[in-house]
């Protein structure tokens, strides 16, 4: 909960680090890492923020460049094409990833979380109430291709596609669905 720390492979020393302290809030959201930038998400009014790190001869810097109002709890979000796409909170939204603007801010989803299915250009959503919802990854607007009942309850569980079945769960149940085939 006090920033990001790059470790070395070889001696698990500390190389680089960047401090953004956040108190006693809990930081559960994994960093994603873009090429030469990092995005650090956090709920409760934090925000996201994107840190650029750099290596130069023996080396390194690391400088803030922006937070967004992209404020995840527990679930991660995903970048495509040059944007980032997550929880904003209940509300789903895209950012520019290079500026951290908004681009829009749609979708009442509860906690729920995405999954990039980037071949198609596609987020799929697991709304916290066993919702799925596919979306197009687009930053012009939000777009809802499909939405379907997938399981009853709170589910907060991360989806999963493997082998062309998307496998959806929570606490109680869980559900398969065999996916179309990319190549038809």
């Amino acid at each position: 909960n006090v920033g990001l720390r790059g470790l070395s492979v070889e001696d698990g020393g500390v190389m680089w680090k960047h401090d953004w302290d956040i108190g006693q809030m809990a930081r559960v959201t994994q960093p994603l890492v873009v090429g030469n930038a990092v995005y650090l998400g956090t709920g409760y009014g934090n925000g996201t923020q994107r840190v650029n790190v750099s290596h130069q001869s023996d080396s390194w810097a690391v400088e803030e460049s922006w937070i967004a109002a992209l404020k995840p709890y527990f679930n991660d979000f995903v970048h495509h094409d040059g944007h980032l796409y997550g929880f904003d909170n209940e509300i789903f939204v895209s950012i520019d990833a290079e500026t951290g603007e908004r681009n829009w801010k749609r979708g009442r989803y509860g906690n729920g979380q995405v999954l990039l299915v980037a071949e198609m250009g596609l987020l799929l959503v697991i709304s916290e109430k066993g919702k799925i919802v596919l979306l197009e990854a687009s930053p012009d607007q939000h777009q809802e291709l499909l939405s379907i009942e997938a399981v009853e309850g709170v589910t907060w569980n991360h989806p999963v596609i493997a082998g062309g079945v998307l496998l959806v769960r929570n606490d109680r149940e869980m559900a398969a669905f065999r996916l179309a085939s990319l190549n038809n």
